[in-house]
């Protein structure tokens, strides 16, 4: 039997036709995955004095990937980061990290941040620099850890205009923390940016006849505007700043 060319021309055709439409699909569907692979830029994050909102109790995800895709799909801009178990692969989404919330714990796996000035949910802007008050009490130590952990810093009050900024900002009924100490060298205080505190500075705001050797680490005496040297051991609250944002783009 002889088939005529005409037909097999149409069968070739169809085929042809059915391949392109195949092909077509294909690069589709890989350039599909590649833009969601390319637009999930996330980084493993250690939250040790601090801890993110957890937004869902989690479900099953097979990937890392996976999991950022699904949390990113679900709640959009309120997901800053998402928890992922390697062993249990469970996937929970995170948003806003906070000094009040607790960190991590093992069983909901390491924590993965997709970045974001508007993730760190306790500040407050004021004349380019974020502050949040820490309200709960610290020694110095676990302070300026929980200041770390928020990616910010103990306050450095190392300017007249900064210092009354603060008084106004704290009031008068608590003592905090401020981001100042002799650690590195007895009776050289250098603020946490690493600036040595200024003499004109240390004059005005240290009580008269401070800092007088009591201890390492500098806080706000209550009821008063100075400072005094404590015991860094001393349970105290505390003001963390936030400068690398631009508060335009964090408000």
């Amino acid at each position: 039997m002889v088939v005529p060319s005409s037909l097999v021309d149409r069968t070739m055709s169809h085929k042809l036709y059915f391949y392109q439409v195949l092909l077509q699909l294909c690069c589709h569907i890989v350039a599909v995955l590649s833009a969601s692979s390319s637009s999930f830029n996330f980084v493993k994050k250690s939250l040790l004095s601090c801890g993110p909102n957890r937004l869902h109790v989690g479900w099953k995800s097979l990937s890392v990937l996976e999991c950022a895709r699904e949390s990113q799909h679900r709640f959009g801009i309120q997901c800053y980061g998402f928890l992922y178990g390697q062993d249990s692969h469970y996937c929970i989404p995170t948003g806003g990290i906070s000094a009040f919330v607790p960190r991590p714990n093992e069983t909901e796996g390491d924590f993965y941040f997709l970045g974001g000035c508007k993730a760190y949910v306790d500040f407050r802007p004021y004349n380019y620099i974020r502050y949040a008050d820490i309200t709960f009490q610290q020694d110095y130590f676990t302070a300026r850890r929980t200041c770390e952990c928020l990616d910010a810093r103990l306050m450095a009050a190392d300017t007249v205009d900064k210092w009354v900024w603060f008084l106004g900002f704290t009031g008068n009924s608590y003592t905090y923390w401020l981001g100042l100490d002799d650690l590195k060298e007895e009776n050289n205080f250098v603020w946490a940016d690493g600036q040595t505190i200024k003499p004109e500075i240390k004059e005005q705001i240290f009580t008269k006849g401070k800092p007088d050797g009591d201890g390492d680490c500098v806080f706000r005496v209550t009821f008063t505007s100075f400072m005094d040297d404590a015991d860094c051991n001393r349970n105290l609250t505390s003001i963390c700043e936030q400068l690398q944002f631009a508060t335009s783009v964090c408000n």
